[in-house]
C-alpha cells in the first residue's frame, strides 16, 4: 500500500509500506492498516471491536483500553 505522509498540507511524502500503525503524541496506538495480501487492506481504529486483533497481526504488543467521553450537547455555537 501507499502512505502519503503531509505536514501542513505544504509538504507530502509517498512511501511504500505493508503495515502503517498510527500513534497519539504519547505513543497509543490509535489506528492500524496491514496488507494481508495485494489488494487486501485490513484498517481499524481504537475502539473497534477488531482493533486489538489487528494491532498483534501487524506486532504491535501492547494492549489499547478505550474509554468513550460523555458527550453533551452544546447550548450555542458562535464563529468569528
Amino acid at each position: 500500500m501507499k502512505v502519503k505522509l503531509h505536514k501542513d498540507l505544504a509538504s507530502v511524502q509517498i512511501i511504500e509500506a505493508s503495515t502503517v500503525v498510527i500513534e497519539d503524541a504519547t505513543g497509543t496506538p490509535i489506528a492500524v492498516a496491514t496488507e494481508h495480501s495485494p489488494g487486501i487492506i485490513l484498517a481499524s481504529v481504537a475502539g473497534n471491536a477488531d482493533f486489538q486483533q489487528l494491532l498483534n497481526l501487524a506486532g504491535v504488543r501492547r494492549t489499547v483500553y478505550v474509554q468513550k467521553a460523555n458527550q453533551q450537547a452544546l447550548s450555542s455555537m458562535q464563529f468569528d
